[in-house]
């Protein structure tokens, strides 16, 4: 069933312009807190406290926190949009709306230049121009057009660049356009479900179903609440946006997905768009869209992590060369300082993941009877990638175990049937 919506007309136009360079993210921010105040009874993120201890003891004081006091701390509400304003104060303000949608989305990815690498700021401009015609298909008013995709520019470039600063995984543009392509192929499988609707809801959740790593303590040193704290930033700050140009429903559906993206639940009959997206999270450690910044912008350095593997080399001597390959490079100076961020996470344990054979090339998504097939290629390069980083093994293993499968049954040659408690399949793998 494809779903079906009107458009307001007599819609009050919602501004969310904040102060100069602020963009459309509409807070100010507090100074000298991070964090804030929030709901959850005033509290705000002490980043001092929480850094000044190893990271087993910052974890378990961590987990003595109810979800509540989590969440109250993170205060995504707030942290999330100055974190963005903060980060994109070099920028200005986005274009004022001209009537020139597509010349707005170029002239505000240019201004990204000093934040993202060229190739980053190419995928930007192409996935947000998409994203604006499937709203234009939908007949969404232009004016409402323009903030959404500038809005989406914005997200999209400040979690690009604090993907930088991570050597497990990649969260930025690469793993979201990587989502949004492998949700779009199992739409177009699934029978019936691609709707111009649902494709919206494809773009609008994947990209900002990853912001709750913009969260203070995701940032810091702890990222197990970022689906929350994605959904809380979109249901203050995005979803009356939505609303606003959508409807209620719609923006309600966006929200759901983004707050479940990171669940093993699988609904081909009654939430396909979400079942597409977390399909396509789950699987995404088999994509090469994981393979962190550091590794993928700077020519040499996942070699030097191969030879810290085999001892050939130790981690220092690697993390060290890291750094000179960062600073020979012609990136501006915002993109080296998070990227030796990035070199500064490496650790002994990093080449030590427990999942390192899952190492393939998904080729394509595949609709067999009443589940999604998943086509693999055995990929050498992958499987050295996957002994030495977490590109979401630990992700994987969990949408494996929750169908009674080991992940181990399959590491080495990739072949999986996934099924839920009735018997029936929820998805398999086809090696090719």
């Amino acid at each position: 069933m494809k779903a079906v919506f009107k458009l307001r007309n007599d819609k009050a136009v919602l501004r969310l312009k904040g102060g100069s360079g602020s963009g459309f993210h509409g807070h100010s921010g507090r100074p000298g807190k991070v964090g804030g105040s929030s709901a959850g009874g005033g509290a705000s993120y002490d980043r001092d406290r929480w850094t000044s201890q190893d990271i087993p003891t910052r974890a378990g004081e961590w987990k003595k926190l109810s979800i509540n006091e989590r969440d109250a701390i993170a205060d995504a509400k707030h942290s999330i949009p100055d974190r963005i304003s903060k980060v994109l104060e070099f920028a200005g303000d986005p274009p004022e709306y001209d009537g020139d949608i597509k010349g707005a989305i170029s002239k505000r990815v240019n201004a990204m230049k000093e934040l993202i690498t060229p190739q980053a700021m190419q995928m930007i401009e192409s996935t947000v121009s998409e994203y604006d015609d499937v709203l234009e298909g939908l007949d969404v008013d232009p004016e409402d057009r323009h903030k959404l995709v500038q809005h989406a520019i914005d997200t999209l470039a400040v979690q690009d660049n604090e993907s930088y600063g991570r050597q497990l995984g990649d969260h930025g543009i690469n793993h979201i356009r990587g989502n949004i392509d492998a949700a779009m192929q199992m739409l177009s499988e699934h029978p019936g479900e691609d709707s111009s609707a649902d494709k919206a809801k494809v773009f609008i959740s994947s990209i900002y179903h990853d912001t709750g790593y913009l969260a203070p303590p995701s940032h810091d040193f702890i990222d197990e609440g970022h689906p929350r704290w994605s959904m809380q930033h979109y249901d203050a700050n995005v979803r009356p946006m939505i609303e606003d140009a959508l409807g209620s429903t719609f923006a309600g559906d966006v929200s759901h997905v983004i707050r479940t993206h990171d669940s093993t639940d699988v609904d081909w009959s009654g939430d396909v768009v979400g079942t597409s997206i977390r399909m396509a999270d789950n699987t995404s450690l088999f994509q090469k869209e994981k393979l962190p910044p550091v590794f993928r912008y700077v020519p040499g350095n996942i070699a030097l992590l191969e030879k810290a593997a085999t001892k050939e080399i130790s981690i220092d001597v690697a993390k060290t060369r890291m750094l000179e390959n960062i600073d020979k490079t012609s990136f501006a100076p915002k993109i080296k300082s998070e990227l030796r961020r990035g070199v500064k996470e490496i650790s002994p344990a990093t080449p030590k993941f427990t999942l390192g054979m899952l190492g393939g090339d998904i080729t394509k998504f595949k609709w067999r009877g009443d589940h999604m097939t998943v086509h693999m290629r055995a990929n050498r390069r992958a499987s050295v990638w996957q002994k030495l980083l977490d590109l979401g093994q630990r992700q994987f293993g969990k949408f494996a175990e929750a169908y009674g499968v080991d992940p181990k049954d399959f590491m080495q040659d990739l072949h999986f049937t996934l099924r839920d408690s009735e018997g029936s399949v929820v998805l398999e793998s086809v090696i090719e």
